[in-house]
């Protein structure tokens, strides 16, 4: 699954993770303080204005959103990702699939060698 599925994160209308799949842990950190699964608490600050208004944008008349290219650090590694919201509307509660796509932007390198070897036909 970490291989093939985006970071993954189901939660409910007061944010609160329900299930989570792949390596959340890249961008979401567990916060100081009472536990709590609300998904802007385990967010950096700087991720904490994408997500809020991803999820407010995803809705019943516009079930998709995608962000803009976001960036992190995960074991001294930089990680550019965009943030992409899925409305799931459901009979109880509405929930939100909240992802988190790694993306290769011009000039970085994701998953590519330091050197490319070009070889002669």
């Amino acid at each position: 699954v970490d291989r093939f599925a985006p970071a993954s994160m189901l939660i409910n209308s007061q944010r609160q993770c329900l299930y989570s799949l792949g390596p959340v842990s890249r961008y979401l950190r567990v916060a100081s303080g009472p536990r709590t699964l609300d998904l802007l608490a385990m967010a950096p600050p700087d991720l904490r204005v994408t997500l809020r208004y991803a999820i407010g944008s995803a809705n019943s008349e516009k079930p998709d959103f995608k962000s803009r290219v976001c960036e992190t650090v995960f074991e001294g590694q930089p990680i550019s990702f965009t943030v992409h919201v899925r409305f799931l509307p459901d009979e109880d509660e509405d929930l939100h699939l909240v992802s988190f796509v790694v993306s290769a932007q011009p000039g970085t390198r994701v998953g590519c060698p330091r050197r490319v070897l070009l070889m002669a036909a």
